[in-house]
C-alpha cells in the first residue's frame, strides 16, 4: 500500500526542515517512506535575521521544531509568499483519527503521560502509546493503527498549534521558559487554549495555577486539599480525591495508594490527575495496574550507591521549582548539583529546601553561575567557593564533600543544552562518572 504524504504537506514538491531535533527528525523519516517522496532539505537552526531562509526561498512548506518561534521575521516573509509554515503537531492532529488524552502544564506532564498510557492501556487491554514532547515524534505514528494516544504537549508546540482533542488536562502553572515566550501571559495563553479546544476538560481546582484557566464546565476534577463536598461544587462528572491513604472516586473508595510506587506528593497529584483523564475508562481493577509503573527515566532515580553515598539521576528536572519539588521527596542529607542554561525563570522557589535539604551545593554552567550568586545573596553557606563550567568538574566535587549516608543529586533547575544535546545525554554522562567513582576505588 502506497504511502500518501500527509494533508497538511499534499501537493509540496520541496519541503524545508528547520532544526532536527526529535519531533523533525520523526517527520523526516516519515515524509520519506510517502509514495513520490518530495525534495527536502534541512537546517540545524534559524536565527531571527532576513537571509537565514536563502535555500528555502523556492520551498512550499517549512517544518519547524516547537523551539522555533514561528514569528521569526524569515518565517513571517516565508508565511507571506504562500510557503505553509507547520510543526510536527499540527501534522499529525490534522491528519489521525486516533482518540488523543492530551496533557500539559510547567511541571509533571511528562510523568503524568507516562500514567495515563500506562492506565489506559491496562484498562482497554492494548497499548496506548506516550507520544509528543515525552520525546517521541508524533507524525510518524499516522502510519500506525493505534486507536487512542497519551500526548505530552509543551507550550513551544501549544505556541505552534492547538490542537482539538478528546481530553486535556494542565497540570499546573508555574513560571516556565521565559527566555523563550515574551512574558507569563503568552506562557499561559499557549496552555490555555488547549482547554479552550478539547471535548472534556480535567482540572485540579487546587491552587496550583490550572483553574483559573478553564473556561467550561469540567469532565473531572482531582484533588489533594479540597473536600468531597467543596468538589461537588465544580459540577464535574467524576472527581479523585485522597482520605485515609485511599483514592476515591465520587465518594467511593477506588484505588489504595500502596499500590503507587515513589509515594511523593508530586507523585499523588501525577497520579489524581492520570486517573481523572481516564475517567469512565479505567475501573478499580483496571486501575492497580499502577504497581507497576517504574516512573520515568532520570526522574529522581538512584543510579549508584558507591561508598554508602546514593547518586541519584533527576536530569529531567529543569525549573527550579521542578528541582525544589524534587529536594522535598528526599530525606537523606543532599549534594545538589545545580546549572545548566537558565530559562529566565525565578530561583526563590530554590531557598527554602535548599537550606533544608542540602549539605551542599555545586553549581556548573551558566546558570549555575546565576544559582550560586543568587544562593549567597540569600544567606546559603553551603556553596562551594566558585560555580564550575562543566557537570564532570562539578560531579567530582560533589563526591568529595559527601558523607556516607548522603545523596549527590543531579537536579539542574535548567536545561542541557549549554554542554549536552538533551537531558538524557546529561543523566548518561552523570551515570558514567558515577560509575568512574567505582573505577577509583577498586
Amino acid at each position: 500500500m502506497e504511502k500518501k504524504l500527509p494533508s497538511p504537506l499534499a501537493g509540496c514538491r520541496k519541503i524545508g526542515l528547520i532544526g532536527l531535533g526529535i519531533s523533525n527528525r520523526g517527520v523526516l523519516s516519515h515524509i520519506r517512506e510517502c509514495d513520490g517522496c518530495p525534495e527536502i532539505r534541512t537546517i540545524e537552526s534559524i536565527q531571527k535575521t532576513q537571509d537565514t531562509l536563502c535555500d528555502f526561498s523556492g520551498a512550499d512548506a517549512l517544518v519547524l521544531s516547537p523551539s522555533v518561534r514561528p514569528d521569526a521575521l524569515a518565517l513571517t516573509r516565508a508565511k507571506a509568499r504562500g510557503v505553509r509554515i507547520l510543526t510536527d503537531g499540527e501534522i499529525f492532529f490534522t491528519d489521525t483519527k486516533a482518540r488523543c488524552f492530551a496533557v500539559t502544564g510547567s511541571d509533571g506532564k511528562s510523568t503524568t503521560t507516562a500514567m495515563l498510557a500506562h492506565l489506559l492501556s491496562a484498562a482497554l487491554g492494548k497499548e496506548v502509546p506516550a507520544i509528543g514532547n515525552i520525546g517521541q515524534a508524533m507524525t510518524p505514528r499516522l502510519a500506525e493503527d493505534h486507536t487512542d494516544y497519551a500526548i505530552e504537549l509543551s507550550s513551544f508546540q501549544l505556541f505552534h498549534y492547538t490542537p482539538h482533542v478528546a481530553r486535556a488536562a494542565i497540570t499546573n502553572l508555574t513560571e516556565n521558559h521565559l527566555n523563550w515566550h515574551k512574558g507569563m501571559e503568552e506562557y499561559k495563553r499557549a496552555k490555555a487554549g488547549l482547554y479552550a479546544a478539547c471535548d472534556n476538560p480535567i482540572v485540579s481546582p487546587d491552587g496550583i495555577g490550572a483553574y483559573e484557566l478553564l473556561k467550561k464546565q469540567p469532565f473531572a476534577v482531582y484533588s489533594m486539599e479540597k473536600t468531597e463536598k467543596e468538589l461537588a461544587k465544580c459540577k464535574a462528572e467524576f472527581a479523585y480525591y485522597i482520605k485515609n491513604e485511599m483514592v476515591y472516586e465520587n465518594g467511593a473508595p477506588f484505588l489504595p495508594l500502596s499500590y503507587l510506587k515513589a509515594d511523593t506528593s508530586y507523585n499523588r497529584y501525577n497520579l489524581l490527575c492520570a486517573l481523572a483523564m481516564a475517567a469512565g475508562i479505567i475501573t478499580k481493577e483496571s486501575a492497580r495496574a499502577i504497581e507497576d509503573f517504574s516512573g520515568l527515566a532520570h526522574r529522581c532515580r538512584c543510579v549508584l550507591t558507591v561508598r554508602g553515598v546514593r547518586y541519584i539521576d533527576s536530569s529531567i528536572d529543569s525549573s527550579p521549582s521542578r528541582t525544589a519539588k524534587t529536594l522535598g521527596a528526599l530525606d537523606a542529607p543532599v549534594v545538589l548539583l545545580l546549572g545548566g542554561l537558565g530559562k529566565g525563570l525565578s530561583l526563590t522557589p530554590l531557598l527554602a529546601p535548599v537550606k533544608e535539604k542540602c549539605r551542599g551545593v555545586v553549581c556548573f554552567g551558566p546558570f549555575g553561575r546565576e544559582a550560586a550568586a543568587f544562593l549567597a545573596e540569600n544567606g546559603y553557606a553551603g556553596l562551594l567557593p566558585s560555580p564550575t563550567e562543566r557537570l564532570a568538574e562539578a560531579f567530582y566535587a560533589a563526591s568529595d564533600i559527601a558523607r556516607e549516608g548522603d545523596a549527590v543529586l543531579l537536579s539542574p533547575a535548567a536545561t542541557s543544552f549549554d554542554e549536552f544535546e538533551n537531558f538524557e545525554a546529561r543523566a548518561d554522562a552523570f551515570r558514567a562518572l558515577a560509575l568512574s567513582l567505582i573505577n577509583k576505588s577498586i
